[in-house]
């Protein structure tokens, strides 16, 4: 099992977004696999409210069988609400990835 660095977490970012990630490199355990807690943005519970981070021993407990490993070669990809449950693990090996964020609000940067 690979060694989580980031914990499992939830993003804020902000109402209704997704993510898109592309793997540029080839990602398998060795070079720090995406991870996120199947359906756990689906429902809401005040344990969520009050734990925007995970400890360790509480995803052993409560979400243990539900964690998804995103493995993929260069160029494949996952879309992801990050309102759920997600981490990194360690990485041996290089891991490039890249990003696109889609929200559904209308908020003007000012610069």
């Amino acid at each position: 099992m690979s060694i989580i660095i980031f914990g499992f977490h939830y993003d804020l970012d902000d109402y209704g977004f997704v993510k898109i990630f592309f793997y540029i490199t080839k990602v398998t355990n060795e070079n720090g696999p995406h991870q996120i807690v199947e359906g756990s943005h689906n429902r809401f519970q005040l344990f969520r409210f009050f734990n925007r981070r995970l400890l360790p021993s509480q995803v052993e407990k409560r979400y243990k069988q539900s964690i998804v490993t995103m493995l993929g070669d260069a160029g494949e990809g996952f879309i992801e609400d990050t309102f759920c449950y997600h981490s990194e693990t360690q990485a041996n090996k290089v891991r490039l990835i890249f990003q696109i964020q889609y929200s559904i609000s209308d908020k003007k940067w000012n610069n």
